[in-house]
């Protein structure tokens, strides 16, 4: 959700990392008037196979808020055949403000079945795209360890990186795709943890 403290990544440097657009147009009654609004909402996501990416399960949305409160179920209408419509993947992306060149629409997207979304835990999801994607040295997999048990112990390094908050008293995003280190810390700083999570 934020990258604080993060620096402009080198452009091209992540090309496993993808953005995720949920966009929903709507029609509203109000005062007996329809109105039609869009709502949008971003997330990062990461390629790991030709047509298939890991995200957050918090960013495939069941209803949104207005700005005046009124919350509104998110579901298929004459806008959207499906729920799938709604949101496009961007890969081979630095600069959000440039013109996408790689759009790619979701077959489907599956999210873990406990996923919590009051205390996020599971907090993930698997995208499939409707085509494969097309590998450049701008898009690539990432490279994910098989069959190999990592393990993150205090003072092992992790990145985080994408187009989120840039401080914690702000929503103000980043167009330029950022990067941050960080390094695994013990879990007593962290409080309540649970198994499938770690402190960093």
């Amino acid at each position: 959700m934020r990258i604080q403290g993060g620096k402009n990544a080198f452009p091209n440097s992540w090309p496993s990392v993808a953005l995720l657009v949920f966009e929903y147009k709507f029609s509203l009654i109000a005062n007996n008037f329809v109105t039609t609004r869009t709502v949008r909402g971003e997330c990062g996501a990461t390629l790991i196979e030709d047509d298939k990416l890991l995200s957050a399960a918090h960013c495939f949305k069941t209803s949104v808020t207005l700005s005046d409160g009124t919350k509104v179920q998110v579901k298929p209408n004459r806008y959207h055949k499906d729920l799938n419509s709604m949101y496009k993947i961007y890969l081979g992306l630095h600069d959000k403000s440039d013109k996408p060149e790689n759009v790619y629409n979701l077959d489907s997207f599956k999210l873990h079945p406990d996923f919590d979304p009051i205390t996020l835990i599971n907090d993930i999801s698997v995208i499939k795209l409707e085509k494969k994607a097309l590998f450049s040295s701008k898009i690539q997999p990432a490279c994910i360890p098989l069959n190999v048990e990592v393990n993150f112990v205090p003072n092992v390094v992790v990145w985080a990186l994408g187009w989120g908050a840039i401080s914690l008293d702000s929503s103000v995003s980043s167009n330029i795709l950022k990067n941050v280190r960080l390094k695994i810390i013990d879990e007593k700083y962290c409080g309540s943890i649970t198994n499938n999570e770690f402190c960093i």
